[in-house]
């Protein structure tokens, strides 16, 4: 039985060490070992975020906190003991540029991120080709890609853009800051997140894109976190095997518009996640209402959030 000076807290964000992405059993094992007291002091100082850092080791004893279902299912199996729930992670509105009044011409499509391991934008170029052969008026359409690139997917990306014969639709940026990869999503039609064979991740971009009001295609298994994740925030899904359903969508973008519901129907800022870690550790009893229903649930204390 562990004393006072052993309380843990593990927070889903302290999973991931210097920006990488840790394999599956690699992060359930770091989720017994990390304690990342430092996160309830990275959220901010407004809308009761303040209050998250006076909460001591011992309220936080015996609590994981973790930002992805699927990993947090897997720690409650393995630690049951630990009292596990899952709060998705959030976004800062304030430091995101809206839809920009200056569009790239036809049909914008842009991935900002790393391409590594499994990511694979070979789908959305197959698309891509086969929605310009079916509506050759849309000028100036093109696939914007910003990031950096490990060599192997680096070069697959390049092949794959030459064997489609888009040259002239998909342009590869490199590495940009943040403000100029920013420009480039609130400029497009459609922003891609990537998370394919990421069964326990959801990455940080798609909450991004959501926030600014960019139409977003996460590419993911349909079983996947990420894949739960965009669906929760109303943003198309699709496995990367579907490259008629990617069409489709970029057909819908191209004579309809967005074909998801506004970023405020759905909370995911900092301050919500606040509210919630609140209730969660602090006992405070809140009513919350399920966004874009009237359905409302009552949330007190420690008891297990609804990931909804």
């Amino acid at each position: 039985m562990r004393g006072e000076n052993d309380a843990q807290a593990v927070f889903g964000d302290g999973i991931h060490q210097r920006g990488e992405e840790l394999a599956p059993r690699e992060r359930v094992e770091a989720g017994n070992r990390l304690v990342e007291q430092k996160q309830l002091g990275s959220l901010g100082e407004r809308d009761g975020e303040r209050d998250l850092r006076s909460l001591s080791a011992r309220q936080l004893a015996d609590l994981a906190l973790e930002r992805d279902p699927q990993l947090a299912e897997a720690l409650a199996a393995r630690y049951p003991d630990v009292a596990v729930t899952c709060i998705p992670n959030g976004v800062d509105p304030e430091c995101l540029p809206p839809p920009s009044g200056d569009p790239y011409p036809g049909l914008g499509i842009a991935y900002v991120g790393t391409l590594y391991g499994s990511h694979d934008l070979g789908p959305v170029m197959q698309a891509l080709r086969l929605f310009l052969q079916r509506h050759p008026e849309a000028v100036g359409s093109k696939m914007r890609v910003a990031g950096h690139a490990d060599p192997s997917n680096a070069l697959a990306c390049q092949r794959a853009i030459a064997s489609l014969g888009l040259e002239h639709h998909v342009e590869v940026l490199g590495v940009l800051s943040r403000a100029q990869a920013l420009n480039v999503v609130s400029r497009s039609r459609l922003a891609v997140v990537l998370a394919q064979e990421l069964e326990l991740q959801v990455p940080a971009k798609l909450y991004e894109s959501v926030a600014m009001g960019i139409p977003t295609l996460v590419m993911a298994g349909p079983r996947s976190a990420a894949a739960v994740e965009g669906r929760r925030l109303g943003v198309a899904v699709l496995d990367s095997g579907d490259v008629g359903g990617i069409t489709g969508l970029l057909e819908h973008l191209w004579r309809n518009g967005s074909p998801q519901p506004p970023p405020s129907r759905t909370a995911i800022t900092y301050g919500d996640v606040a509210v919630r870690m609140r209730a969660l550790l602090t006992g405070v009893r809140f009513v919350r209402m399920t966004p874009g229903t009237d359905d409302t649930t009552e949330l007190i204390g420690k008891a297990a959030l609804p990931y909804a």
